[in-house]
C-alpha cells in the first residue's frame, strides 16, 4: 500500500511538471520578423552617430514586388529639423544594396501596415519602405554611409 501511494504521489509531482500551458501564446509572425531584421550603428568618439533597424521583406512573404524590399528605420543624431531634409533625405546620409542605390523610397505614416512590421518602433527614427532592384547575389549588403563618420553594412542572406 505505501508502494503505491508513493508511486502515485510520484506520477502527480512529475506529471504536473509536463502539461504546457502559457500564459502568454506565441507570436510566430513576431519571430519570423526578427529573424529578418538587422541592426547597424555608426559611431564617432563612442558617440552613435546614426543607426539603422532594416527588416528584410522578401522572405515573410509581405514584398509587392519582385525587387529587394525592406521597411528601415533610421536615426541620425542632429539630423535637420525639416523633414524633407531628415533621416534618409539627410545629404549626408547614403544607403545602398550590393553598392545600388534604391530606385524607391517612401516614408512611413505612424498607421503603415509595413511600419507596424518593423519589431522595434521609436519616436526618434524615420522609417521608410525602401526598393532595390533584384539583386541575383545570394548575398545582400545593406549599407548606410554618413559623409562625416564612415559607414555600417547588414548582411542579409537570401533564403
Amino acid at each position: 500500500m505505501k508502494k503505491t501511494i508513493l508511486f502515485l504521489t510520484t506520477l502527480f509531482l512529475f506529471s504536473g511538471c509536463s502539461f504546457k500551458t502559457p500564459f502568454v501564446e506565441p507570436d510566430y509572425v513576431l519571430q519570423k520578423t526578427l529573424a529578418w531584421t538587422k541592426k547597424g550603428e555608426i559611431y564617432n568618439s563612442l558617440e552613435i552617430k546614426a543607426s539603422i533597424f532594416a527588416t528584410y521583406l522578401n522572405p515573410l512573404g509581405k514584398a509587392k514586388s519582385s525587387d529587394e524590399e525592406f521597411v528601415v528605420s533610421v536615426f541620425v543624431d542632429d539630423d535637420f529639423k525639416e523633414k524633407e531634409k531628415a533621416g534618409l533625405n539627410n545629404p549626408d546620409i547614403f544607403l545602398t544594396l550590393n553598392g545600388v542605390k534604391p530606385i524607391y523610397k517612401k516614408e512611413l505614416d505612424d498607421d503603415s501596415e509595413y511600419k507596424k512590421l518593423a519589431p522595434f518602433n521609436n519616436e526618434w527614427s524615420h522609417y521608410y519602405l525602401v526598393k532595390f532592384p533584384k539583386s541575383n547575389s545570394k548575398t545582400l549588403k545593406l549599407t548606410l554611409t554618413s559623409k562625416n563618420y564612415g559607414s555600417t553594412t547588414l548582411v542579409f542572406q537570401k533564403p
